[in-house]
């Protein structure tokens, strides 16, 4: 074959095989909840036919939060999972969750020690999209507030030279709202 030829299909057929892998593979399976009384988040992401990556955050004060990750496997309704960490160190406490569509239990695997992050235990009723949207919707306003406060106090209570930092997060603050946005909320 000439070596012209054989150099120009190598690439060719690389490139269609990638892109048969791409168009054929799903797309992660994700699954939300919400914890009411806690203000915590619960995400359950599909990663393999059995491997789910699960997603805890938490609304620690308005404009802020907190977020736990940790990876496990699904056996029938149950999830048995630990946090995710660097490559050496210790996974810690291992989870398992349990329920279906409507609501998720996350309760401490049985013979451990006291766990590490009993933050995550508790119930979790599933959520929809516009729920989520909901929600998004009243942390923006809580840190709204609280940003609007800030700027308050800081106009009389900062330095002459400090005075143009309230006006000048205030002018970006429109932009960084609409980048926090589109990480915080992803429609379906």
């Amino acid at each position: 074959m000439n070596s012209r030829l054989q150099s120009f299909l190598i690439p060719v057929v690389a490139l269609f095989l990638f892109a048969t892998c791409v168009w054929g593979a799903e797309p992660p399976k994700l699954t939300y909840f919400y914890d009411e009384e806690g203000m915590r988040y619960l995400t359950l992401r599909q990663t393999s036919a059995t491997g789910v990556e699960v997603i805890t955050r938490w609304a620690s004060e308005p404009g802020s939060t907190g977020v736990w990750t940790g990876q496990g496997i699904r056996k029938d309704n149950a999830v048995s999972f630990a946090a995710v960490v660097d490559e050496g160190q210790d996974r810690g406490s291992y989870f398992i969750a349990r329920g279906g569509e409507s609501k998720m239990e996350i309760l401490f695997k049985p013979g451990q020690k006291m766990p590490q992050d009993p933050g995550i235990l508790g119930i979790y009723r599933r959520v929809s999209d516009e729920k989520r949207l909901q929600l998004a919707r009243k942390e923006y306003q809580a840190a709204d507030e609280r940003l609007t406060m800030a700027l308050k106090e800081a106009a009389h209570a900062w330095t002459g030279a400090d005075k143009t930092v309230p006006a000048d997060w205030k002018a970006r603050w429109p932009a960084l709202l609409g980048r926090w946005m589109k990480i915080a909320y992803q429609p379906p």
